[in-house]
């Protein structure tokens, strides 16, 4: 997150873990937020983020919500006119444990089909894990889905650079905070 937000190593910012390990940028000026704003941005958080106690101190002008409503404040943020030129982070949670545990009649049948990662066991305990991030990441499609819609409602998609990404493997043994390949793959789409 650092090294995507500031441009530099993670470790020359002073993110050397999480920041709920007590990890934060060492100089918040160097977020792109802050970056952005002296350029005449205005920028916006909705859900959440992971390089400053304080999202503010990053250069967020305004905070719009919190992660369980990320999707519906992005969504009412771009429907009501942002000013212009705006840059607006959307966090959401969502594929990170604990995974949902009511039913997705679509994600625990796609579930069915899908094999555990190849390093685990095919189990009855693998496989409903798996259900469950797959009802995570359906949850996931939704809610980027409001974001999206709302950018084409609002006439704003023509004119807007989407970023989407991650910055970690999935949540299971030996991918998510390690150095292998499993744990260091991410999406990234523009």
């Amino acid at each position: 997150r650092a090294a995507l937000l500031t441009g530099q190593y993670p470790h020359e910012q002073g993110m050397l873990g999480n920041l709920g390990r007590g990890f934060a940028l060492r100089d918040p000026t160097q977020h792109i937020a802050t970056r952005l704003r002296a350029s005449g941005y205005v920028s916006a958080l909705a859900g959440i983020q992971h390089v400053a106690r304080d999202p503010r101190t990053v250069g967020y002008d305004l905070i719009l919500g919190p992660r369980e409503t990320a999707h519906d404040t992005a969504r009412s943020f771009l429907l009501h006119s942002p000013p212009q030129p705006f840059f607006l982070s959307v966090g959401f949670h969502e594929t990170h444990r604990p995974f949902p545990t009511e039913r997705d009649k679509e994600a625990d049948r796609a579930a069915e089909y899908c094999r555990p990662p190849a390093h685990l066991p095919v189990t009855p305990e693998t496989v409903a894990d798996m259900a469950g991030f797959r009802r995570s990441l359906s949850a996931l499609d939704h809610k980027v889905g409001v974001v999206l819609d709302a950018l084409a409602e609002s006439g704003l998609a023509e004119s807007t650079l989407v970023i989407a990404t991650t910055d970690h493997g999935p949540a299971f043994p030996q991918m998510k905070c390690t150095l292998r390949d499993d744990g260091i793959g991410v999406y990234l789409i523009l």
